[in-house]
Order: C-alpha cells, then structure tokens, then sequence
C-alpha cells in the first residue's frame, strides 16, 4: 500500500461514518465479552450520538459553512469577464480533479469521472465559454489506476461539453501537488494569474495552495452546501448530509495539515 491509500483509509477509518461506528463496535466487543460494562456502553452510545449528529443537515450546513468560508457566494459573468481582460487579467482556467471510478461495464473507457469531477467541468466549461481563456486539467493518477485523473476528465470535457483542454496535469496525487504542478506549466506559458474551479468546500485549502505556489488566484467556486434556514427536518440523519459532514471535516483537516505542514 503506497502513502496516498493509506492516507486515505486512515481517513475514511477516522472520519464518519467511519470513526462513530468504529467506536459503537468496540462498545459492542467489549459489553460482547462482558468486561468494562460501563466502557462499552459509553463507546456504544458515543459512536452511535455521532454518528446521527454528523448525519443532520443542520449539523452538516455548519460544518460546510466554515470549510466554505469566504466563498460562499457563486462568481457572476461580469466578474469573471472583467477577470480575463485588462492589465493583470487572468490566462488560464484550471480546473481540480474530484476522482473518478472504474468499470469494465462502463463505455467507452474504464475509467469515467465520478459526480463531483462531472461537476467541476460543467463549471470549468462555462468559465471557459463566458472568458475564451484556455483550460487547464489537474489530476494525477492514484495506485492502481493506469489513467490519471487529468486524461479522464479531458475526454469527458470532449466528448461532453466540446471543448479541448490546452494542458494536462497528470502527476500530482494532492492540492499541493495539483498547485506547485500546475503552477510550473504555466509560468512556461508566462502566466500568472488563473481562474481557479473547484467546489465550494474545496476552495480555501485550493486558492491557498495556488497562492503559495507563486500564481494570483480568482475563485470561481461552486457546489455550494452551506446556507439556507433550518428547519425541524434539518436533525434527521440523511445519506447526503453525512457525504457533506465528510468532506467539510476532510476539508477542515486539510488546511490544519497543510499549514502544519507548511504547504500553504
């Protein structure tokens, strides 16, 4: 197992669902052997609070309200027009892989974007239709994968939206990577300065990364998951609002990691 998956199963032990109902388990074993009674219940009942906290949206909106932070408001035609012209103006859009998926049942590759990379490019097409700037693709290639991230989402870009990308970032395995890569192709190219597409959650820890790899940075978020008012209905776990508990905890580690890490 390389460093990028066992990154990413310790998260998914850690994260919810993961973590909440690994903690009800070890409830269950220890009461199951009938040490520790009073252990177990508090694991059990403390794995099984979390884990229906996390998954109401009233709990998961604020969790997304603070990953979001200041980019909780979607960028106008005006504004990403005004972003590519005049002196300083932007010279490239880059868009951030989100994954993608394998099937030998799936056509015409293995290897298709998943929701969240699908989405990213629907946003990187219409910032590239409202500036005519060109398009960049980040997205490495994780362990077993013989397609990288990059070249899955510019055949989806072709063959979905129409447009070809003018570069292909295919080595890097994180947003730091994605950055310092991506930054290195352009500065080539002589530009400093990018439209920058990824989801909301997802765009502090990515602008900050760009940032720190040298590049000016207009965000042009969306996926928006916080706002709204809450209602009764908000504390009853959902599917989706556990996805959203995830990635706004991953995110919210992320940027902990990386500025201990002195990435950003």
């Amino acid at each position: 197992m390389d460093a990028f998956s066992l990154r990413w199963a310790i998260e998914l032990l850690v994260l919810p669902p993961g973590g909440p109902l690994l903690l009800a388990l070890l409830g269950l074993l220890l009461g199951w052997r009938r040490r520790q009674s009073s252990l177990a219940f508090g694991l059990l009942a403390l794995g099984v609070c979390l884990s229906w906290v996390f998954a109401m949206p009233a709990v998961s909106n604020i969790l997304c309200r603070e990953a979001e932070g200041d980019n909780q408001r979607p960028i106008t035609e005006e504004q990403l027009r005004q972003a590519a012209r005049g002196p300083g103006a932007a010279g490239a859009i880059v868009v951030l892989g989100g994954g993608i998926k394998k099937s030998p049942r799936e056509g015409p590759e293995r290897f298709y974007p998943n929701a969240r990379t699908l989405e990213r490019l629907a946003q990187g097409a219409w910032v590239a239709r409202t500036t005519g700037l060109p398009l960049l693709l980040s997205g490495g290639a994780g362990s077993q994968r013989s397609d990288s991230e990059a070249l899955v989402m510019s055949r989806a870009l072709e063959r979905s939206f129409a447009l070809k990308p003018r570069w292909r970032e295919e080595h890097s395995p994180d947003t730091a990577g994605n950055a310092r890569d991506s930054a290195a192709m352009l500065r080539e190219a002589g530009i400093r300065k990018v439209i920058l597409v990824t989801h909301a959650y997802h765009m502090r820890r990515a602008r900050a990364s760009f940032q720190a790899a040298g590049l000016d940075v207009v965000a042009a978020p969306h996926g928006f998951r916080s706002g709204g008012e809450i209602s009764l209905l908000d504390f009853i776990p959902s599917a989706s609002a556990m996805e959203s508990s995830w990635l706004a905890l991953h995110e919210s580690l992320g940027m902990l990691w990386y500025r201990w890490t002195d990435r950003i």
